[in-house]
């Protein structure tokens, strides 16, 4: 294979990666690409998360579905390559034939279970590339090793210039991803009313806050920030709360959690709700992203204009400070609670204001009130 050849595959290839990078291609056709220039291979995209030990990526070309998910749920991680990739430097091309011959795995499970059973599968040449502390994409393209020596040489040097394009793709993924997470962290913060706001990832990183969470950092009395991670003073709190976070995080689960504890400065409610985070893919893996919103129901609502409103709509006194709680952005639920009542007294009392003010949802009566208290 000659190098203009050679070249023009680059070029190819390369191609590919930008437009799978920012969404206009796959990774099933980066690997394409490749297999179309080496007739008769296949090829893998692995992305790989070096501290869960987890497969999260795996697209490829020329191997049959049973063969890829074998690969995928069992065969990943006892792959006898992995010793070699943990020796060879970031970006390193290897040649099976030449750095790690298929003969030396020949008794080990992985070639029998898995190698001998995928056709035109016993000779590779492939990339390791570390993206970041956690996450590794690797790109081997495998092929007989009937072809290994009309194949080694130019795919080797096929993979070792894709290297700096899988490196600037890369960081201006992650540049871009954490871009993305800052606009949702700011979009979740919002009309958080009088509540402790913060956006955090599983690891209680903080990502944002709202100007109430900003003023309880700074008296240190509820909340503080230790290397730049969120952590609760409250005793009742400092363990339930991160536990909870990483619980909400690890499931993605679309509801909302709640926990409650009597503190010193009062009995807190603290909710916690899955946020749209970055998505993974082969170069960065999957952040998902938690808002914690906290409440003290020992802490008398804000007081606010709504006695003009309470005689216009002859609300009762247990319906005024139940509209006055709704005002500064309350459930029901945590109403019941700061209130004394049960979940269903509140809900009644709630049907009976819609009724009173002739409105039909929350929003809507706090439009209202907020254009009376206008007036």
């Amino acid at each position: 294979m000659d190098e203009i050849k050679t070249r023009k595959i680059v070029d190819t290839v390369a191609e590919e990666i930008e437009a799978t990078a920012f969404g206009r291609s796959s990774w099933s056709n980066v690997a394409l690409r490749l297999t179309e220039a080496f007739p008769g291979s296949s090829c893998v995209v692995l992305g790989e998360d070096q501290v869960q030990r987890q497969l999260r990526h795996c697209d490829a070309v020329n191997i049959e579905a049973h063969h890829l998910e074998a690969y995928a749920q069992y065969f990943a991680f006892c792959n006898p390559w992995m010793k070699v990739w943990s020796v060879l430097p970031d970006g390193a091309c290897a040649v099976s034939e030449r750095d790690f011959p298929v003969k030396q795995i020949e008794n080990t499970e992985f070639y029998n279970d898995f190698v001998r059973r995928v056709p035109d599968f016993d000779a590779s040449t492939g990339m390791s590339l570390d993206i970041d502390p956690c996450s590794t994409l690797r790109i081997p393209l495998h092929y007989s090793s009937v072809y290994a020596q009309k194949y080694d040489g130019p795919a080797e040097w096929v993979m070792s210039r894709l290297k700096g394009v899988l490196k600037r793709t890369a960081n201006g993924v992650s540049h871009l991803q954490q871009e993305t997470d800052r606009q949702i962290a700011r979009a979740a913060l919002a009309n958080r009313g009088d509540d402790i706001a913060i956006v955090v990832d599983a690891r209680m990183s903080i990502r944002d806050v709202n100007g109430a969470a900003a003023l309880a950092l700074d008296k240190r009395a509820v909340i503080a920030e230790r290397q730049g991670r969120l952590s609760f003073c409250e005793s009742a709190l400092a363990k339930t709360v991160p536990a909870a976070v990483a619980n909400i995080a690890a499931s993605a689960s679309s509801g909302v959690s709640s926990v409650v504890a009597a503190t010193e400065t009062g009995s807190w409610v603290v909710h916690f709700s899955i946020v749209a985070g970055s998505r993974s893919n082969a170069f960065v893996s999957l952040t998902p992203l938690v808002l914690i919103q906290a409440r003290n129901l020992s802490v008398p609502a804000q007081p606010r204009r709504l006695d003009e409103a309470a005689r216009m709509f002859r609300l009762t006194p247990a319906e005024e400070v139940f509209c006055r709680h709704l005002m500064t952005g309350a459930s029901v639920r945590d109403i019941a609670m700061a209130t004394g009542v049960t979940f269903e007294t509140a809900r009644s009392r709630l049907r009976t204001i819609f009724q009173k003010t002739d409105m039909h949802s929350q929003g809507e009566l706090m439009t209202l009130f907020n254009r009376v208290a206008c007036c």
